[in-house]
């Protein structure tokens, strides 16, 4: 290769040269040597620098036919409107192959200009050899099929018969575009790149090297975070429907739904790859998992057509044991009835769907469903229940369902009249173990219907009423019941007002309970007077486990009163009165981290 510049290199006069290969030159100097070499019909090179300034240029008065045919550049960086002036110079020029190394395409339309220019100015060629490269923005949303487009007209497919092959560079974030077959001695980008081809109008995945190496031999992908989304993974798995080395693809974090998994499935159901689709839509898995035992819908799923290839999907799945549905349906949708239609004489064990409120139209069948669902254990609808009278349903829930073990009805609006249908179903009940009523107002009048349930119950284990406005009354009844049952073994009544009063209604009832284990009594207005009711209690308990009465009003007192009769109960693992208005500086940082038990065992207190 010849280190050519004009001001140092001059040729015989009628040079029969007619191969010439370059490292550089300037424009001015290709000029020269068009004009200087009458027989030259191949040149090759490098790159051709478009700077004419102070640079020797022929005479205007010399007229001239290049007799070039052939023009190659492999380093190009010669803009259209100057890879015109360079072409007009050879009138019989045939062939041309350029290699565009730079990325000075910056953008889809310059393709398209590029394709307009090849089609319209250059179809006198015989052969157009060339390798552009286009660097997508960061916010660019990139339709590979769309860009080919416009290679796939006639005049590219079957006139010219030149066939152009995309590339999307994983990792680069770039598009290559070419014409096939690429003989480019030089390739700029090397790792996993993802093609498209007018030729054979199919995707398929490749890795190359740099220095042109090709090897069909990928086995492993990962995508992570590319938010490829269905159409993406639909383009990924035709490309890789006939790959016989990959055994493993990441596609975590995509946005990849059940269309998206769909393709893989089809695609790959004859093929060993192992498909990860952890943190896409949640449903995808139920293609992806054939045997999927938990499924969790997100919020993603609300309001879109999605919901009802959500619902075909558990309709042909009868592995599923827990269906989480937090936020995922957020208007009263008739779906979610059919969903939990789908998993009658199913595995169906646990039933998450908070904030998930239901359609009249298909309430009836829905609590119909749960209340005869032969496999449901845990059932929860926190905050799910739009209207009072979906409160009717579940006393029927408690009286039909045996198999029901956990029931959450957190922050509804449950009420007295909520509360007397609860009490209803749970006097019949006999398999109920855990009632879940926080935030869902109560009331005086509603602990009392269900203190009178549950007192004779003999199955339930724990319930919790907390931020329920029961009261000093309430727990006066609450009290009563805990003096009766002989099954409840974790209450909590957190946040109800309940005071001095209703502290020594409770202390009262544990002088004579032989079965509770846990009591949670924080955030109650409680005081000294309170805490030394509590104390007394604990000297004659033997059950109890753990007591916490944390943001209460108990002082130095109080904390003193309770040190006491732990010195005489040996039962209780775990006193937690932390934020009490104790003055002790030492004492209220301690008690804030641990339980007072641990630190009179650790010689604290």
């Amino acid at each position: 290769m010849l280190e050519y510049e004009a001001k140092d290199m001059s040729w015989p006069i009628q040079c029969k040269l007619t191969y010439l290969k370059l490292r550089s030159c300037l424009y001015s100097e290709y000029l020269l040597l068009l004009l200087q070499l009458p027989c030259l019909k191949i040149l090759e090179l490098e790159e051709c620098i478009m700077k004419t300034e102070n640079m020797c240029t022929p005479s205007s008065n010399i007229s001239f036919i290049s007799q070039l045919t052939c023009l190659i550049i492999t380093n190009c960086s010669v803009p259209i409107e100057y890879l015109r002036s360079l072409i007009l110079e050879t009138p019989k020029l045939r062939h041309l192959k350029l290699c565009y190394q730079k990325e000075i395409f910056k953008s889809v339309v310059d393709i398209y200009d590029w394709e307009k220019f090849i089609r319209t100015e250059l179809n006198f060629l015989d052969t157009c050899e060339f390798l552009v490269c286009y660097k997508i923005a960061p916010n660019d949303k990139i339709n590979l099929q769309l860009i080919l487009a416009p290679f796939l007209e006639s005049f590219w497919v079957n006139e010219k018969r030149w066939f152009i092959c995309y590339e999307y560079v994983l990792g680069h974030s770039t598009i290559v575009l070419y014409t096939v077959p690429m003989n480019f001695n030089f390739y700029y980008y090397g790792g996993v790149c993802y093609a498209i081809s007018a030729k054979i109008n199919n995707y398929h995945l490749i890795q190359r090297l740099h220095n042109t190496i090709w090897t069909d031999g990928l086995k492993i992908i990962s995508l992570e975070s590319n938010e490829i989304g269905d159409n993406g993974a639909r383009d990924l798995a035709l490309a890789l429907r006939n790959n016989k080395t990959l055994t493993t693809l990441d596609l975590t974090r995509n946005k990849i739904g059940i269309p998206g998994a769909e393709y893989f499935f089809e695609s790959l159901q004859s093929s060993p790859v192992k498909v990860s689709l952890a943190e896409n839509r949640d449903s995808c898995h139920l293609v992806a998992e054939p045997t999927l035992k938990t499924l969790h819908i997100g919020a993603n799923h609300s309001d879109k057509p999605e919901i009802r290839i959500l619902v075909d999907g558990l309709e042909c799945n009868t592995t599923i044991k827990t269906l989480d549905s937090n936020k995922a349906f957020r208007k009263r949708h008739t779906y979610y009835a059919k969903v939990i239609e789908s998993q009658t004489n199913r595995a169906l064990i646990t039933l998450e769907m908070k904030l998930v409120p239901i359609a009249e139209t298909t309430i009836d069948s829905f609590f119909s469903t749960i209340a005869n669902h032969p496999t449901l254990t845990t059932l929860n609808m926190r905050r799910s229940l739009t209207s009072i009278d979906d409160l009717d349903h579940f006393g029927d829930i408690l009286r039909n369902n045996m198999r029901l073990t956990t029931l959450c009805l957190e922050k509804n609006v449950i009420g007295n009249h909520g509360a007397e249908n609860l009490a209803s179903g749970l006097r019949d009940n006999m398999a109920l173990k855990t009632l879940i009523l926080s935030s869902a107002r109560i009331g005086v009048a509603g602990a009392k219907s269900l203190a009178d349930a549950i007192q004779n119950n003999t199955t339930l284990t724990t319930f919790v009423l907390k931020h329920d406005q029961i009261g000093v009354q309430g727990t006066e009844y609450l009290a009563n019941m805990l003096k009766i049952n002989k099954t409840l073994v974790d209450i909590d009544l957190t946040n109800n007002q309940i005071s001095n009063d209703g502290a020594k209604s409770i202390a009262n009832a544990l002088q004579n309970n032989t079965t509770l284990t846990v009591l949670n009594l924080s955030s109650n207005t409680i005081l000294r007077e309170g805490a030394r009711y509590l104390a007394n209690a604990l000297e004659m308990n033997k059950t109890l486990k753990e007591m916490y009465v944390s943001s209460n009003q108990i002082g130095d007192d109080g904390l003193e009163y309770l040190r006491v009769s732990l010195e005489k109960n040996i039962t209780l693992t775990k006193l937690h009165i932390g934020s009490n208005g104790i003055t002790n500086t030492m004492y209220k940082e301690k008690l804030y981290y641990n339980n007072l038990r641990d630190l009179m065992n650790n010689g604290f207190i």
